[in-house]
């Protein structure tokens, strides 16, 4: 399953010459290492140059993640709030509640 993504109508707006686009995300239940994959066209972009939000696991919001843009590959990495001497730590391979939604908000082009 790929992921999903519910434009809000109130989230769409430039600054300058980027674009500010606001969208539920619901992933896909099932967390790659590496990150869950995404296109630009799917939140109007040509580039997506940062993404920021958070990302809830499960209906009753019991775990949060931070997410980041790796435009190299054009996916959304997950890391949790476990940090270690190197920082926050990857979402394992794993598969998680079909009810993960990000309430994210996507800069670019």
């Amino acid at each position: 399953m790929a992921i999903t993504v519910a434009p809000l109508t109130a989230g769409k707006f430039n600054i300058g010459n980027k674009k500010v686009r606001m969208a539920d995300v619901t992933f896909t239940g099932s967390y790659a290492t590496g990150g869950e994959a995404i296109t630009p066209a799917s939140v109007g972009m040509k580039r997506i140059m940062n993404v920021l939000g958070v990302v809830t696991e499960a209906a009753g919001q019991t775990t949060a993640w931070q997410i980041f843009w790796d435009s190299a590959n054009q996916k959304l990495k997950m890391f949790g709030a476990a940090v270690g001497a190197t920082g926050a730590t990857e979402h394992a391979a794993a598969a998680y509640a079909t009810s993960t939604v990000g309430h994210l908000m996507f800069v670019g082009e």
